[in-house]
């Protein structure tokens, strides 16, 4: 009996740690890694390949206030912040309700890709012989 019980105990142990372990992961496994919310940081836009503008909006209280949070059932809340004069109070001026198109990766027709904690928008919009591209990069806080 003495040897039964040496043996039950650390089986016990091994089990506990099996059974904590796997259901700690199984939440992991079932919340994408791309939920959660993203501030507005930055703007490059392009004009045939070229980029004609870079603007960090990081250090801009108003505008990096403006954000998207996508929940794990894909539901996306866009918020936008402005305010009404250079130096004003910032308001949210803009709320929107979207879905995260996981097959085609967009967001509002938007193209969406994730790389480390940003989430980046982008629209390419061609009109004649002339191709715009306007990406938009959020930052995951």
């Amino acid at each position: 009996m003495k040897k039964f019980t040496i043996l039950l105990v650390p089986i016990i142990f091994v089990l506990t740690t099996i059974t904590s372990c796997s259901s700690g992961s199984e939440e992991n496994e079932m919340t994408p890694s791309y939920v959660g919310q993203y501030f507005y940081y930055r703007n490059v836009a392009k004009v045939n390949g070229t980029v004609t503008t870079d603007e960090n909006h990081e250090n801009n209280s108003c505008s990096s206030k403006s954000n998207y949070t996508i929940k794990s059932d894909n539901s996306v809340i866009s918020e936008t912040y402005s305010s009404s004069n250079f130096g004003g109070p910032c308001n949210s001026v803009y709320t929107a309700n979207y879905t995260y198109d996981t097959t085609s990766q967009t967001i509002d027709g938007q193209k969406v890709s994730f790389e480390a904690n940003n989430l980046i928008l982008s629209q390419i919009n061609t009109f004649g012989t002339t191709t715009t591209e306007n990406i938009f990069y959020y930052k995951r806080k």
